[in-house]
């Protein structure tokens, strides 16, 4: 009875390890899983193999391992095995307005004084894809 209870704790075991072991497997992220899910439209950089100087367009989409991207007028087309790194840039964020006005009286009367700026916020380049090696 005790082998058996034995058995099936070890049992158990196995199979709570061999779940734990898939989930950590299925939770690995395939890196240019980021990639496919960039919107159409987003602003993004491209770093090719070796080359200093980024690739800057428009993203046009992603499929069977290559990158459509819209430079300038032409639409073109990167390996994904030529690409080092991808780097976009959040959409523009809504116009903040902030206004203030200051209400002083002296002994000659009262003054007003008021002032409004807007401002439009972006945050900066953010990495989705870098290759590994």
């Amino acid at each position: 009875m005790r082998l058996l209870l034995r058995l099936r704790h070890w049992g158990l075991r196995y199979w709570g390890l061999l779940l734990l072991a898939s989930a950590v497997a299925s939770s690995a992220e395939d890196p240019w899983q980021k990639a496919k899910e960039l919107a159409i439209g987003s602003d993004i950089r491209i770093y090719k193999q070796g080359s200093t100087q980024p690739i800057s367009g428009k993203m046009a989409g992603v499929e069977d391992g290559k990158l459509q991207m819209v430079v300038k007028k032409d639409q073109i087309a990167i390996k994904q095995s030529d690409i080092d790194r991808i780097d976009y840039r959040p959409p523009k964020a809504k116009p903040v307005k902030t206004e203030s006005s200051v209400i002083s009286t002296d002994g000659f009367g009262t003054n007003t004084s008021s002032s409004s700026s807007t401002s439009w916020s972006r945050d900066g380049w953010q990495t989705v894809y870098r290759k590994t090696r």
